[in-house]
Order: C-alpha cells, then structure tokens, then sequence
C-alpha cells in the first residue's frame, strides 16, 4: 500500500479549539505514525491528492498541509516503533 508523508501547520490554532483533535482523530483513521512534531506516515490506498482533501476538509483555509508520496527504505533517527512502521511499509 501507498505510504504517504503528512506534513502540516494549523496557524492561530489557539484562538480555534478543536483544530488539533479533529485533525488527530483522521490521522487514526489513516493509522498515521508520528515521525515528529507536525509530521506524520500513512499508509493509505488514496492518492496523495485525495489523502490531501481529507485533512484540507477539517482544517481551515489559512492553515498549511502538504501530503508527498513516500518510496524507498527510510534512513535516519526515531523511536524503535516508528522506525519499524517504516521499515515494514517501504523496505
């Protein structure tokens, strides 16, 4: 399955309450892992695009998030259960 690297930036996110937990609760739909503040792996069907408009859908217009196609073994430091998620999904 496709994985698909989640970047993100919900700005003014104080004034907003609510903005996090909504985005949260679809990255565990898409049983996401966190690889580090703001940045999240999915493994997903969907295309980059339409992964795109499910989380564009539940934040604002000012806010940023960017989905990217992820191939090829990861290289680099995380947790142990972070880095096996990666492993086991692309080598």
């Amino acid at each position: 399955m496709p994985v698909h690297l989640i970047t993100y930036d919900l700005n003014h996110e104080r004034e907003r309450e609510g903005d996090y937990e909504r985005l949260y609760a679809m990255l565990r739909e898409m049983h996401a892992v966190k690889i580090s503040e703001s940045v999240y792996a999915a493994d997903s069907p969907l295309s980059p695009e339409q992964v795109h408009g499910l989380l564009a859908g539940i934040v604002d217009e000012d806010d940023a998030v960017m989905v990217f196609g992820v191939s090829g073994p990861p290289a680099g430091q995380a947790p142990q259960e972070v880095m096996e998620w990666l492993r086991l999904r692309l080598g």
